[in-house]
């Protein structure tokens, strides 16, 4: 999770991080320009997104509210941005109730059911919430506060919500099931604005108990009467059978949404290789190195007639056979293809300007050469085979492995925030190989 109100930090963990982040988070609140720009940003990284119920007119409390954020969200996210579904979690805003105002009584029930139709008119995206908000009134009652979090996620996870911000350990200690009875006749009162003053019995009833009672466990304290708290009579109950939970009789139709298409047009060889999974497992070749140490190189052979002036060490850069040893590179390829490879890789694991700076060799246009050459020399494998073999398909992918540099890993020791490379840099490498690649016929990468 990367987390930041400022979006330009978010960004730099994006270019730091490892896997697939979830970035928390983007809104409404700067306009549809803002977020389009912001979420397509989060895309592009691959990362899934959090998006605050907030937009130009301020932040959704009600149930209608939140609703149209979200579902407003959602629309450009899948077909102006195209985000997946499942890359988006709506955080509908989980607003404190208890609090003495009588329009802060319907908060919690407006989440609830706004959850419920949030993931009915927005398919495939998840909620999330911080859960501690809802409670935040009874800060320091430990037993009400720990019932009001268990007893809200029990009615917000049937609603269809994903995941809350909560202490984990007392969620799984309180279960809903082992709650006090008594307590939870009170805290749903509340949660549920079940009566006009549930706010003010669930206070006389606080005051009853120790501050620090676990609400599975509740104790009372020594003052309590035998015959129990002195609690005001409900005000305007809810009628009996009454659910203020259940959806709307009169549920709108599930919109219609028209995912963004890529604009990368597919090429015949996508077509074949389509056609030849859905027949069978399709095998890809075996490692390079170790069928290149069977040839046993001297550095002369890495140097060849094009580097044989060159004022470094070149053995063992492997990348560079593919000029002055296409033969060893070519057999070996033919050899994967013989024993039915159906994709053979180009010889370009460390073919970028940061991992050919270890022999400096690290010249763009010596790079682009390289990858240039192995395309080519694989692609030439390729069509021999076929050649002999009529009716086969045979594919050449680009190669491009990792660097020697990390980008989410400090080399030093005493400065945790060094890093030996910027993320530019490593986009412009990896840019300039793919290039190479793709100018010598690679079919994928």
């Amino acid at each position: 999770m990367i987390d930041s109100s400022k979006f330009h930090i978010v960004e730099a963990g994006l270019r730091c991080a490892q896997g697939k982040c979830i970035v928390n988070s983007i809104s409404l609140k700067e306009g549809e320009d803002k977020f389009r720009e912001q979420a397509t940003i989060v895309k592009n990284h691959g990362a899934a997104v959090v998006v605050m119920a907030f937009d130009e007119t301020g932040q959704a409390a009600g149930f209608e509210d939140k609703v149209r954020m979200c579902q407003r969200g959602y629309r450009i996210l899948v077909e102006e941005v195209g985000f997946n579904p499942q890359d988006i979690i709506f955080d509908p805003n989980i607003l404190t109730v208890g609090t003495g105002l009588p329009e802060h009584n319907n908060y919690a029930v407006d989440f609830i059911r706004a959850t419920r139709e949030i993931k009915r008119v927005c398919p495939g995206s998840k909620i999330s919430g911080g859960v501690s908000n809802i409670a935040f009134s009874f800060r320091g009652n430990e037993a009400v506060r720990r019932a009001f979090h268990s007893a809200f996620l029990h009615h917000a996870c049937l609603a269809g919500m994903d995941m809350g911000i909560v202490n984990a350990a007392q969620v799984k200690e309180d279960e809903y099931s082992k709650l006090n009875k008594e307590l939870l006749e009170f805290v749903e009162d509340v949660l549920l604005n079940r009566c006009e003053n549930a706010t003010e019995r669930m206070l006389e009833y606080a005051t009853t108990l120790e501050p620090k009672c676990k609400p599975t466990a509740v104790r009372k304290l020594a003052d309590s009467t035998a015959a129990g708290p002195k609690i005001s009579p409900k005000v305007n109950p809810i009628p009996a059978g009454f659910d203020p939970l259940a959806p709307p009789a009169d549920l709108q139709p599930v919109p219609n949404y028209t995912p963004k298409q890529d604009q990368l047009q597919r090429s015949p060889v996508f077509d074949q290789l389509e056609q030849l999974m859905q027949q069978r497992i399709v095998f890809i070749d075996g490692a390079m190195g170790t069928m290149i140490q069977r040839y046993k190189l001297t550095e002369a052979d890495f140097r060849g007639e094009r580097y044989a002036n060159h004022g470094h060490e070149l053995k063992g850069n492997n990348d560079i056979l593919v000029l002055t040893r296409p033969d060893v590179i070519g057999e070996i390829h033919m050899q994967y293809l013989e024993a039915g490879a159906d994709i053979i890789e180009t010889n370009t694991f460390n073919g970028t300007t940061i991992s050919q700076a270890d022999y400096e060799l690290q010249a763009p246009e010596e790079v682009f050469l390289i990858n240039k050459a192995a395309a080519e020399l694989a692609k030439k494998a390729t069509a021999d085979y076929m050649a002999a073999h009529p009716g086969e398909h045979k594919f050449v992918a680009g190669a491009v492995g990792p660097t020697n540099k990390t980008l989410s890993v400090s080399p030093s020791v005493e400065n945790p925030a060094f890093r030996g490379i910027t993320y530019d840099e490593v986009v412009d490498a990896y840019y300039l190989q793919l290039e190479g690649l793709y100018a010598g016929g690679v079919d994928l990468f």
